[in-house]
């Protein structure tokens, strides 16, 4: 490698080395830059790959939970849960199971979403909530991108 002094006029021979060592220089950079990225995608994957056999490892290992009702109790649950005149649901307090008649159960709803508190909505606001956030985020991003360039 030839080292040329800047510091005085550079003749048409240096400066046509001067570039290809750059051009070289880069070319290296991007092509460790291209492996290290290689490499770091392989053992992203290598690590995924080994979590994924040791959850399937744990799941084939593992034994389902023992049952707390008998044979005779489960049936009678399912034949409530597969009847479609009454409804099967969690109690609001308490680690209870209640079982309602479906016409009651549907008025209580209804008496429930008729309260002036809830609102029926023209549309599915989803979207438009998304792209709220995002503008939020593109926001505080710029912010905080302006507050480091002044360190």
């Amino acid at each position: 490698m030839e080292i040329l002094d800047l510091s005085v006029e550079t003749n048409n021979k240096q400066v046509s080395t001067l570039k290809t060592s750059v051009s070289g220089l880069e070319n290296k950079v991007e092509a460790i830059n291209n492996e290290q990225n290689q490499l770091n995608t392989q053992l992203a994957q290598a690590e995924a790959e080994k979590i994924r056999q040791e959850t399937v490892r744990v799941l084939n290992k593992a034994k389902p939970p023992k049952q707390n009702i008998n044979a005779e109790e489960y049936h009678a649950i399912k034949e409530l849960r597969d009847n479609p005149h009454l409804v099967v649901v969690q109690a609001d307090k308490g680690n209870a199971t209640v079982v309602l008649d479906t016409t009651d159960y549907n008025k209580r709803m209804e008496d429930i979403l008729a309260e002036p508190i809830y609102k029926k909505l023209q549309g599915d606001p989803t979207a438009k909530q998304q792209q709220q956030q995002q503008q939020q985020q593109q926001q505080q991003q710029q912010h905080y991108e302006r507050q480091g360039s002044r360190c």
